[in-house]
């Protein structure tokens, strides 16, 4: 389905997802509701991918549902809802995992010519070698 930028004179411009068979020169604001003009764009398509997933050996099973992995998304949700599992998105992950939102801020920051840290030793003073 197209993502289509509508310009509404309330709430400015906003994406709406519709299939193409509704999309019209006007078409109902993401916010309110009310038809404003659809402005003319390149098209973009957003592909569902989860066909192609495959796990680390090639094949399909996904270990979180516990069966290969289905052919669409809403297969995928009702699978993972009877199971009780929740699939929780990059930005989600990231909230809830301080040292993996640094890793990727730093990663980022090097991606763009950053200075990288200079690498230090752990510190080993609390650790013994041999029989104590």
């Amino acid at each position: 389905m197209p993502l289509y930028t509508v310009t509404c004179e309330t709430h400015g411009m906003s994406l709406v997802l519709a299939p193409m068979s509704e999309a019209d020169w006007f078409m109902a604001c993401g916010e309110c509701g009310r038809l404003s003009p659809r402005m003319v764009e390149s098209f973009q398509f957003q592909q569902d991918n989860l066909r192609l997933y495959t796990d680390g050996q090639g094949g399909r099973y996904s270990h979180a549902l516990g069966q290969d992995m289905p052919e669409s998304r809403q297969a995928r949700d009702r699978a993972a809802e009877a199971k009780g599992v929740e699939f929780v998105t990059k930005a989600e992950f990231l909230a809830d995992n301080r040292e993996a939102a640094d890793a990727l801020a730093y990663r980022e920051h090097v991606d763009a010519g950053g200075e990288r840290e200079p690498w230090k030793p752990a510190d080993t003073s609390g650790f013994t070698i041999g029989a104590a």
